[in-house]
């Protein structure tokens, strides 16, 4: 009785183990597809759609471009984590 246990409960434990495995996500079989689709339609028509408006000009592309290179080039306050909240 106890040998025929051991075997049922580590056959249960077997299965029910294998059957928390995660599987690939849906994410992962179509991963790309979006950029790949964007550059087959680019090949198609590298034009554009005529007559569609463009949604941003040079200026505010420049100037975001800079302010991103900006906050590269300022030195950041270092935080010191360890003594965080804990007055002298």
């Amino acid at each position: 009785m106890n040998r025929s246990f051991k075997k049922v409960f580590s056959a249960a434990f077997v299965l029910l183990s294998a059957s928390a495995c995660s599987v690939a996500p849906n994410i992962e079989s179509n991963w790309g597809a979006a950029v790949e689709s964007a550059k087959a339609k680019q090949i198609v028509n590298p034009e554009g759609t005529p007559g569609q408006e463009v949604l941003v000009d040079g200026q505010s592309v420049d100037a975001s471009i800079n302010k991103y290179h900006k906050s590269y080039s300022e030195k950041t306050k270092e935080v010191d984590i360890y003594n965080s909240g804990i007055s002298d």
